[in-house]
């Protein structure tokens, strides 16, 4: 598990870095990212050249063709800028993930249309324990924010700056709760954050940075182009990956497609994978364990949630009704089998990682069984 030191941050505008200490990585430099093109100065760029032009004589060829590259480079830009106003929109009913992928610590952040955003961060030590807090011990935090504006690197590539964010509980502060200590720090994969690099779904791979890739890399399932939207931080060396939300789907207007929903289980197969061999590998304490396939049930019922959304935007309103009433008795009887599965161990430590285990597979096999019938 890892373990941060964080300084206190209280609810504050950020202009320009989140500091924070250091999170048992080495400290490197930040890798080479294209510099922005601001939207403003192409503008006036344009202009410019457009006027120089009509001010030519109308005899001067080279001349002539420069007025009519301005006036294509205006019009480009104008596109430039509206691409940068939708682009919130299209991050809109998406979960971006920073985490080590295998049940670990994590980051979840939401984005709006207006470039607000939200979302929580999670770590755990059940080793770190004491005479108050036996359960061992909980890093944490729930933050919501505003981005500024995008701004237009290149094709696929946008730049933005955290405007401001606030924390609900105050970071560097601790309480015990239910025999656990709970620590609260700032959200990681955010702090350092100076510039924040938006990529869009599609963009090749190549052009992207190697530390951004070595992030996300358990997503990407071999693909040669990006297959989501992600999120990059160079200052703080995280990278984000991103998949849909239907509990935001009311936020968005973009459909989810059935190629997302397949990358998406492919992708939580793979995590949970990983979450499986700590399982069955790692020594960790009871508590841990809870943890750990309180995730992997999480993983499959996000799973199911997205791809719950993809059918309701497919099937017909007879279908969907058919469907909802087979999916409501699917719930009854999951629950039924959890309970069931939990109750030998009532009331010990335990008994959580049962139901957990149980929940997971019962919403794994159910997600594989509407993939296979629904999705061709």
């Amino acid at each position: 598990m890892k373990k941060k030191q964080i300084l206190t941050i209280t609810a504050m505008l950020l202009t320009g870095v989140i500091a924070a200490a250091g999170c048992g990585k080495k400290e490197e430099e930040p890798v080479s990212v294209l510099e922005p093109i601001p939207v403003e100065e192409q503008a006036q760029s344009g202009e410019a050249a457009q006027t120089a032009s009509q001010e030519a004589p109308a005899s001067d060829n080279v001349q002539q063709q420069t007025g009519t590259q301005a006036a294509e480079n205006q019009t480009q830009n104008l596109s430039q800028e509206q691409m940068s106003q939708n682009l919130f929109a299209s991050l809109a009913g998406r979960e971006f993930y920073f985490s080590s992928g295998a049940g670990g610590w994590r980051t979840v952040l939401n984005i709006n249309e207006e470039g607000l955003f939200n979302g929580n961060y999670m770590d755990s030590d059940m080793g770190d324990s004491g005479e108050n807090y036996p359960n061992g011990t909980v890093y944490e935090c729930d933050f919501n924010g505003s981005f500024t504006e995008p701004v237009y690197v290149e094709d696929g590539i946008y730049k933005t700056t955290i405007k401001e964010i606030y924390y609900v509980q105050q970071p560097d502060t601790t309480e015990i709760k239910d025999d656990i200590r709970h620590c609260y720090t700032s959200a990681y994969g955010l702090d350092r954050a100076t510039d924040l690099y938006i990529y869009e779904q599609g963009i090749d791979l190549k052009r992207l940075p190697e530390d951004y890739i070595n992030w996300v890399r358990m997503g990407l399932n071999d693909d040669t182009k990006l297959p989501f939207y992600g999120i990059y931080n160079p200052s703080g060396e995280a990278g984000f990956s991103s998949y849909p939300n239907a509990d935001a789907g009311a936020q968005t207007t973009s459909a989810v497609s059935s190629e997302e929903i397949l990358a998406g289980i492919a992708a939580a197969q793979e995590q949970a994978d990983q979450i499986q061999h700590e399982l069955e590998t790692e020594e960790m304490s009871q508590m841990d364990y809870n943890f750990k396939t309180q995730d992997l049930y999480e993983l499959w019922d996000n799973q199911l949630n997205q791809l719950w959304s993809y059918l309701k935007s497919t099937l017909s309103a007879e279908e969907m009704e058919r469907l909802t009433a087979e999916e409501r008795a699917w719930i009854d009887s999951k629950e039924a089998a959890v309970k069931e599965a939990g109750a030998p161990y009532e009331g010990g430590s335990i008994q959580p990682m049962i139901m957990n285990q149980k929940a997971a597979e019962l919403t794994r096999a159910r997600v594989l069984e509407l993939k296979d019938k629904y999705i061709k």
